[in-house]
């Protein structure tokens, strides 16, 4: 139920979709009708859906945490091809079954800071 009141309140207020009272109850509802249907019709079960929400946000947010933590800056273009490297990679693992032999977030996090690599060592020969 928080999922669902976080969800619609990005909805509302950060899409400015909806400021009055009614407005928030529908979108409110929209999102609960949204989830349901989800979760009722799914070709994969609830457990699998959260596993690949999870994946997806270590995907997208590790690399770059971990490459800050490291010391490393990079740009907001290249923030954006990691995350866009990350979830794709977990998508395409999932999509060719790969992840009934390892977790996806592995290669969600790998590929990403490969990227990085490749992207640092470009820039470098630029120079």
């Amino acid at each position: 139920d928080s999922q669902i009141l976080s969800c619609s309140a990005v909805f509302s207020e950060d899409f400015k979709l909806g400021n009055t009272p009614k407005a928030k109850w529908l979108i409110t509802g929209l999102v609960t009708l949204g989830s349901l249907t989800i979760a009722l019709f799914a070709s994969t079960s609830v457990f699998s859906l959260v596993i690949l929400a999870w994946s997806a946000l270590a995907s997208t947010l590790g690399p770059t945490i971990i490459l800050l933590a490291l010391g490393c800056r990079p740009s907001q273009g290249q923030i954006l091809t990691l995350m866009t490297l990350g979830l794709g990679s977990i998508l395409l693992w999932r999509h060719f079954g790969l992840n009934a032999y390892t977790y996806e977030g592995f290669p969600g996090l790998v590929v990403p800071l490969v990227g990085y690599g490749i992207m640092a060592g470009l820039a470098k020969l630029r120079r």
